[in-house]
């Protein structure tokens, strides 16, 4: 039962379980561990290089494979199969490149990350831990 301007009103709700969409991360770019700076680990983000392959698969000029999402990173969203495409609006083509914005980034404030999830894109903000 839900309140709605005075009145009481039913309301069918539906529980189902939820199914994560499809995306890339059955195919691993590269073996070995998972890279990262200390500050993106921090926010609990850990990546790697997509492949030329992934990015035909996925018609991406570019970007980083999420392979680990906790923390700050899981609260603003991400998770694993992500595909992070802009960090702080600077486009990310490589590994390198998503390791020099984190660097450069100010570790007190938000920063905004775009990121692909199967056949769509979406911003978010990656709050630190105060």
């Amino acid at each position: 039962m839900q309140w709605r301007r005075g009145a009481a009103r039913d309301v069918i709700v539906s529980i189902g379980e939820f199914v994560p969409e499809k995306t890339a991360s059955s195919n691993r770019a590269e073996p070995g561990a998972p890279k990262g700076n200390a500050l993106a680990q921090s926010w609990g983000l850990q990546v790697s290089a997509l492949s030329a392959e992934q990015q035909r698969e996925l018609n991406l000029k570019g970007g980083v494979h999420v392979d680990v999402a906790t923390d700050a990173a899981a609260r603003a969203g991400l998770r694993e199969g992500d595909v992070i495409t802009a960090v702080a609006n600077i486009e990310i083509r490589s590994l390198d490149d998503f390791e020099k914005v984190i660097s450069r980034a100010d570790h007190n404030r938000p920063i905004s990350i775009l990121f692909r999830r199967g056949e769509w894109a979406q911003y978010t903000l990656i709050r630190p831990v105060k």
